[in-house]
């Protein structure tokens, strides 16, 4: 299948990397959220699946049903496993501040 739209945003996966990484991460998710409303599917990746895209995950669960950061965060580590997680503590602690 053709990549038809594709968006990207850039994020550093290594703590003081990221100028800002509440806002990218709040962009991000906020993108995956207008484009499911859309009706459209959403492929949401990175290199590992196991630090951006959980943050980016967790943020859009927030914006779209309402449910703390922490619990989105926590489910997100229950679907992953442990050994599928290695969330950056500042891609975290953004998710959590936002």
């Amino acid at each position: 299948m053709a990549v038809v739209n594709r968006v990207s945003a850039w994020l550093v996966d290594q703590p003081g990397a990221n100028a800002q990484p509440h806002v990218v991460v709040d962009q991000a998710a906020r993108m995956v959220l207008e484009l499911r409303k859309e009706g459209r599917g959403v492929l949401l990746h990175c290199a590992a699946g196991q630090s951006r895209t959980p943050a980016v995950a967790a943020r859009y669960t927030t914006l779209a049903t309402g449910i703390p950061a922490r619990s989105a965060l926590a489910e997100l580590r229950g679907l992953l496993g442990v050994h599928g997680w290695t969330l950056n503590p500042e891609l975290r602690q953004a998710v959590e501040q936002l």
